[in-house]
């Protein structure tokens, strides 16, 4: 990953002085040293950030937001000594450029990475357990949203979708899953083939769960 960025680092500064100058250029003399090395200033901070710590598989917000904040200082320290070591002078945009380029170089090779990574494991899930339990979460608050987090990586079981009382979600999309009616329960079961149903509402009485394992009942489900 070092490697890579490195890499990636000269390659965007290069970039960034051609946007600039409106030609492909190559840097000479003082700005030479400025470019190749802007890995060793970038590795320092970045290693600082944690962004070599970080699991790329579960990168998540938090972990995009410390590399915003690690290529912000980069790109402000890199200029900063740009301006006090190249004679011949940096233009102040070509700062800005490499910032935003930057940016989008680090902060997407790792969620490109992370899709691929996500994907390769959903596939090989697939390849070994075809008959995973497909279940339905209910409840789509938070505690829904987790569970369906945690369940992800799970050879045991896929969830398909979420059921839930509030008419303003029913239709729409969370994490990439329908959030359906109570009403339209018996159905989905059936169309969907579901083997469990995961009660996720962490507030609700004893009484209520009560209630929706008895309304679940009628159907050849587990709860």
């Amino acid at each position: 990953m070092v490697l890579a960025d490195s890499v990636a680092l000269i390659t965007v500064l290069l970039l960034s002085f051609s946007i600039r100058l409106g030609y492909w250029y190559l840097p000479q003399s003082d700005l030479f040293l400025v470019i190749f090395g802007s890995p060793i200033i970038a590795s320092i901070i970045f290693i600082r950030f944690g962004l070599y710590r970080a699991v790329i598989r579960y990168v998540s917000f938090k972990a995009l937001w410390s590399v915003v904040q690690a290529v912000s200082l980069y790109a402000l320290v890199w200029g900063v000594l740009g301006f006090m070591f190249a004679v011949d002078g940096i233009p102040r945009s070509v700062i800005l450029i490499n910032w935003v380029l930057t940016l989008l170089v680090i902060g997407g090779s790792r969620i490109c990475a992370r899709w691929i990574l996500l994907r390769k494991t959903d596939l090989n899930n697939d390849s070994k357990s075809i008959g995973n339990k497909k279940v339905l979460v209910y409840g789509a608050g938070d505690a829904g949203i987790q569970l369906v987090s945690a369940l992800e990586h799970s050879p045991e079981y896929n969830p398909v979708g979420f059921i839930d009382d509030l008419k303003e979600l029913h239709g729409n999309y969370i994490g990439g899953l329908n959030v359906y009616s109570v009403e339209d329960i018996g159905e989905v079961i059936e169309k969907l083939n579901i083997s469990e149903v995961l009660i996720a509402i962490p507030s609700i009485s004893r009484a209520r769960r009560l209630k929706i394992a008895d309304m679940l009942e009628v159907y050849p489900i587990s709860v």
